[in-house]
């Protein structure tokens, strides 16, 4: 926002072609202001949110755990309405890198309880729909920012940024509780309450029946593993912090980190999102003919269409398809964007500024049709790949430890996409551009493999039937059964 560029300096105008977009954006002149970022600056003022946020979701963990998932939105506002206030009355670079932390930090303390909340109070018809509905509205925030960037000045933007939070401690004072936490907490009466609130105010006896599964999931998930294979009460005593730690080596854990880990790979280092920084810059070495403001306009279009295809085709398709959906639609792009590269680009062909000038073979190869296949990588990464992780993480994660295990995995996504940014030019470096798309192409194979054998179908499926799935069956069943069927 606030960067002044020095265009006769040839090595720093080479460097600004490098940076990424949202960097690049935060570097325009701003002649009302005596404030600008030098290079350096701006990409560590990039960087430094990215770096911060996970630390904000796992500690947000450990507060989502102990105060609940209510509380918790509350808390996390408070960062964010702090980092919003410092960089409206900044005066110099220091204050806005302050704002920056705090605003990463709130941010990755909103996202444990929201997941949680969300997979703990909605029904296993919904659940699906209404955890990808996150997906939405952070591809329509980012997008409404850029539309008010263009409208208001970035102060003014900040106090938006900020409204927003204010309002935000407000509406969630108006929603309940999550019933689930309430009864791992051994309140039974406030969980009823607020589950007939979250049903429309329903009789008691319309939720009868499902209360009565929230506390068998509790009470099975608090089982040690032995009490809870015999499906017996469990009269041992609680078990410690060590015991906790030691605990999380039990399959079921061990599974679930395996397929969250390997759906995070595919997803931040399998196309779109690992190039996303440098997009801009990758379109113009394909001599694509199309403007900067047309192509955001074009990719926001792909993102929020593919975000609400998946919204309103999770119930009629199911998680594991939609999968399949985007993770082939991605393979069948990079096969093509690796095939023109290898017919249309010289030898030792990069992205960055000095090979701009070397001619391409476009006899046989569209450049519109080749944004159009980046248009489609988009579409199928954000309707299939991408999101799914951040849809199942609140589905299959245990309510002795959600909060927790929710905040670990979500800082690990951001750490992955964050490995994702800083190591896609080295890797185009070391392979080069044509070379990085077969690296793509061979990361989303071995993810459909992947998620033939291991990724298991959680639609329409309560909470309390994904867990005894996790523990009860082989890591290949990618079926889960209405009975506990528990193998040998």
């Amino acid at each position: 926002m606030f960067a002044k560029v020095n265009k006769n300096n040839e090595e720093e105008a080479r460097f600004e072609k490098t940076l990424p977009l949202q960097v690049s954006n935060f570097r325009r002149i701003l002649p009302q202001e005596s404030m600008y970022f030098e290079s350096a600056d701006a990409t560590c003022f990039g960087s430094i949110y990215l770096i911060i946020l996970p630390i904000g979701t796992i500690i947000s963990g450990y507060i989502t755990e102990a105060t609940g998932r209510r509380t918790s939105l509350i808390i996390c506002c408070i960062p964010l309405i702090i980092g919003w206030l410092i960089c409206y009355l900044s005066t110099n670079i220091l204050m806005l890198f302050i704002g920056d932390i705090f605003l990463g930090f709130g941010t990755g303390l909103m996202e444990p309880p929201i997941i949680a909340y969300v997979a703990e109070s909605s029904q296993e018809s919904v659940r699906g729909i209404l955890i990808s509905l996150n997906s939405i509205t952070v591809t329509l925030g980012i997008y409404l920012t850029l539309f008010l960037q263009a409208m208001v000045s970035w102060r003014i933007l900040t106090l938006i940024g900020m409204a927003f939070a204010i309002v935000g401690i407000f509406v969630v004072f108006l929603i309940p509780e999550s019933p689930l936490w309430l009864i791992s907490k051994n309140r039974y009466e406030l969980a009823m309450k607020n589950l007939q609130c979250l049903r429309g105010c329903v009789a008691r006896e319309a939720v009868k029946d499902e209360f009565e599964k929230m506390k068998m999931y509790v009470e099975n998930a608090n089982k040690c593993q032995q009490c809870s294979k015999e499906n017996i009460e469990c009269l041992h005593p609680k078990p410690t912090i060590m015991e906790k730690i030691k605990s999380l080596n039990h399959k079921k854990y061990r599974r679930l980190f395996l397929i969250l880990i390997e759906l995070s790979i595919v997803s931040y280092l399998g196309g779109y999102l690992t190039l996303r920084p440098f997009l801009f810059q990758v379109l113009s070495s394909y001599a694509i003919p199309i403007e900067i403001k047309k192509a955001v306009a074009y990719i926001g279009t792909a993102q929020v269409l593919a975000n609400i295809l998946n919204t309103f085709s999770l119930k009629i398709l199911g998680k594991r398809h939609i999968y399949f959906i985007g993770i082939v639609g991605n393979i069948l792009c990079c096969i093509y964007l690796a095939t023109f590269g290898a017919i249309c680009f010289p030898e030792n062909y990069y992205s960055n500024a000095e090979n701009q000038n070397q001619k391409l073979n476009y006899e046989s190869c569209s450049r519109y049709f080749t944004f159009f296949i980046f248009y489609m990588l988009i579409f199928f990464t954000s309707y299939g790949v991408a999101v799914m992780p951040w849809i199942l993480v609140g589905e299959i994660t245990p309510i002795n430890y959600k909060g927790f295990v929710v905040g670990t995995f979500c800082a690990i996504f951001y750490y992955m996409n964050f490995i994702g940014h800083k190591s896609y030019l080295y890797i185009e470096w070391a392979l080069t551009l044509n070379g990085i798309m077969w690296f793509f192409l061979t990361i989303n194979i071995i993810g459909l493999v992947f998620a033939y054998f291991f990724l298991f179908e959680t639609e329409g499926h309560s909470l309390n039937e994904i867990e005894d799935h996790l523990m009860y069956t082989s890591y290949t069943n990618t079926k889960i059964q209405k009975a506990r069927a528990i193998e040998n």
